[in-house]
Parts: C-alpha cells; structure tokens; sequence
C-alpha cells in the first residue's frame, strides 16, 4: 500500500523496505552471505503489464540513489545587485544536468555506457512480440511526445533522472535572490554489470563536505555527492 506521499507502508501504516533504502537487507548479507549465491532470483514483484496481460520478466534494473548539493555564494545576495555577476547555483545546476542528459533520456557521461551488456536477439524479439501499449499510453498520460519509440525497449537502458531539486522559494515565498545552494535529488537505474565508476560528470570539484572559503574561491563549481542507496 501507499500513502498519500507515495512511500511503501504496511497495513499499520508504518513506512515499510518496500522501494526504499533497505538497512535489514544488507544485514541480512552480512550475516549470510552464502545465502545469496544462488544459481537465480526469483522475484515476485513488478508492474501488471499494461495490457493487463501476466508477463514473466528476466531481468529488473537496480537502482542507485545520488544526492547533490550544487554551491553558490556563501550568503544569499539580491540579484537586482549581482545578478549576472555572481553565478546562481540553480542555473549552475540546470546546466549541469543537461551536460548529463539529453532531450531524448541519453546519458552523456563519459563512458557510461562502456560496461553495459546490450540486448540479445531473442531478446529483442521477444519485446518485439509483446502487444504495444505506446498510443494508448499517451492518451492516457495526456502527453505528446516521449524519449523513445519503444516502452520496452527504452526500459532496458540504463535512465537517469531527477526526482526533485529544492532551492530557494517559490510563490508567496519568492525572492529576488541568488541563493546558497541548490540540492537536487538524482535517481540513476543500472543493468547488470554495469560499475559505478563513470557518475561523476567533467568540469566539477566535486568536496567531502560544505566547502570552506579556500575551495568556494578557487572553484568555480563546487558539488557535494551524498550517495543514498
């Protein structure tokens, strides 16, 4: 079951491991670490397909939370004074993003693609027999166009995508101001095989910690990478 801010909870309505960080699992592999080498998973979960046919799947995408704080001036100054002068960490970081990721869900990253295993033939032909469900989709999603032609296929790619970004105010709470920070929340899904080594986009410094004024001064970019799960 969900709630009504879409987080897993139990019958009770406490939050549960379901979709989310699982501190029990990795102390369950620490403590038996025999018991998961086995031959197969065999996972009862998943989505019905969406033309509420049953599908046996082989595969899932593992998924690796990143949290970034992108880092602007040590104190918040009006923009109406140094805008245009003072870099705003929001559009530090929308550039960032892009520099990442295109239009189309491709990931940018150098070499991030370099240890995926691509898709077999049977594979392929294998989602090729699966009904389509694209049109109906768009109409239902009320959406005109997406990053690719094929749900299936697209779903065997690695993705990268934002899950919120959180800076500064909006609405009543709005200002003419170059904020602090920016900290976006970025959801990155793996395929089997696939190392963590290549996330860390060019052109950054990337710091342990908030940075202090020797880094904020000689830095143009500062990004603190909190890795969650």
């Amino acid at each position: 079951m969900y709630d009504a801010s879409n987080r897993a909870v139990g019958r009770s309505g406490e939050p549960t491991d379901f979709d989310c960080t699982l501190p029990h699992l990795a102390q369950f592999i620490e403590k038996y670490p025999d018991a998961l080498r086995p031959d197969a998973w065999i996972i009862c979960d998943g989505p019905m397909h969406q033309s509420r046919r049953a599908q046996l799947a082989f595969g899932a995408r593992g998924v690796l939370t990143l949290e970034l704080t992108v880092y602007g001036p040590v104190k918040a100054l009006h923009d109406g004074h140094y805008g245009n002068w003072v870099p705003n960490p929001i559009v530090s970081l929308a550039h960032l993003l892009t520099s990442m990721r295109d239009e189309n869900g491709r990931i940018l990253i150098a070499g991030f693609y370099d240890e995926v295993v691509p898709p077999t033939k049977s594979e392929l032909a294998a989602v090729a027999a699966m009904p389509p469900v694209e049109e109906a989709l768009r109409k239902e999603f009320q959406i005109a166009a997406t990053e690719g032609a094929s749900l299936n296929e697209r779903i065997m790619l690695p993705a990268l995508n934002v899950s919120g970004i959180q800076s500064g105010g909006v609405g009543e709470k709005a200002s003419n101001t170059l904020q602090t920070s920016v900290s976006p929340e970025r959801v990155v899904s793996f395929l089997g095989r696939q190392g963590f080594a290549t996330l860390s986009p060019t052109g950054v410094l990337k710091v342990p910690a908030p940075p202090a004024a020797p880094a904020r001064i000689e830095a143009a970019r500062l990004v603190l990478r909190a890795l969650a799960s």
